[in-house]
């Protein structure tokens, strides 16, 4: 099913978020919005959505496994995070 973008989506917002990107199995920070999946708080830096993330390991292992096992029945003991270019477990 497809949805439609918001015309802002693409462009920097003001606060960061996390998101998730199913393609390349991978967490990333961003400022901008309309991806696969989005955590839903938002943040004031990048630096404090990627503080958050690496405090927040198992839940964001958790969300990989839901997505991840729904695509392709893949569960995993990792998590890729783009913006650190690092595994956390």
């Amino acid at each position: 099913m497809y949805k439609e973008m918001p015309l802002d989506a693409m462009q920097p917002h003001d606060t960061w978020i996390i998101a998730f990107c199913p393609d390349t199995d991978s967490f990333f920070v961003t400022n901008q919005r309309a991806f696969f999946w989005e955590y839903e708080k938002e943040f004031t830096s990048e630096e404090s959505a990627i503080i958050y993330f690496e405090n927040n390991i198992d839940f964001f292992l958790r969300i990989d496994n839901e997505i991840m096992n729904k695509f392709i029945g893949k569960t995993v003991d990792c998590v890729w995070f783009e913006n650190t270019n690092k595994w956390y477990k």
